[in-house]
């Protein structure tokens, strides 16, 4: 690593780092002159963060490829808060540039690199607030819970210039009445007894299809089971293979 910000060789690109007084991390970008870069920067963003900066770090790369790939992560991972993810490539290493296009590469790359932000929200006579933990000062009201979690998301992705989609927003309920919080808990536990049942039986199901199919016609089995030859087909085709698969345990006990 080179902490120069000097010019580095041909084909060698820096990877840095802007920080502002108290060490919040404001930019993340690479370059092969850094210097030139910050000029940049300078000129086109003296009226919003750049008058923030106040220190610079400064890692150098062999190849612009790998310096990029430092970038991503970075960005992904140290969430800067005035950074814009322009450089996405896509597994074929083609640069993305059209909206959606992008969109959808952020919503993978959150999947493969998930960033949760925890929201309080509680209800004050007509009205909710919520306020973002992690996000020191950003607090959002508005008359209806959806009006006010689009408008937390909407400020976060601005807070780190990132796409609404990039990132999980996981509301916190405060203060509820005391017969909403039992109502809400039976209905959680209700769900996740549905889920399972409802696993139980496609394991149930595609095991049945895979047994009848052993001894009668695609069609036959299909008539058994009411349901079309193409179906049985798609059971088939989603059944385990191998004397190893059992059914799950039943979900409910007395």
């Amino acid at each position: 690593m080179k902490l120069s910000d000097a010019p580095g060789a041909p084909g060698r690109t820096a990877l840095y780092r802007l920080y502002d007084a108290e060490d919040t991390l404001l930019y993340v970008g690479i370059a092969g002159d850094p210097r030139s870069r910050w000029a940049q920067h300078a000129r086109d963003k003296r009226d919003t963060w750049w008058p923030q900066v106040h220190t610079r770090d400064v890692e150098w790369f062999d190849t612009r490829e790998m310096a990029e790939e430092a970038e991503l992560a970075a960005i992904l991972a140290e969430r800067p808060r005035h950074n814009a993810v322009g450089s996405l490539r896509n597994r074929h290493g083609t640069r993305v540039s059209n909206g959606m296009a992008r969109k959808r590469l952020l919503a993978q790359l959150a999947a493969e690199n998930p960033v949760t932000y925890q929201v309080a929200a509680r209800r004050r006579a007509d009205r909710w607030f919520l306020e973002v933990p992690d996000l020191q000062g950003m607090q959002i009201q508005a008359k209806s819970l959806t009006a006010a979690e689009r408008e937390v998301r909407q400020q976060i992705a601005e807070a780190h210039d990132c796409e609404p989609g990039a990132f999980t927003v996981r509301l916190l309920l405060q203060g509820l009445p005391a017969e909403v919080w039992e109502a809400l808990r039976t209905l959680n536990a209700a769900q996740r007894s549905a889920e399972a049942a409802a696993e139980a039986r496609a394991t149930a199901m595609a095991l049945t299809v895979r047994t009848l199919l052993e001894h009668f016609s695609q069609r036959d089995a299909g008539q058994i089971l009411r349901m079309s030859f193409q179906r049985v087909q798609q059971w088939r085709d989603e059944s385990p293979t191998g004397n190893e698969w059992e059914l799950p345990p039943i979900p409910f006990r007395d």
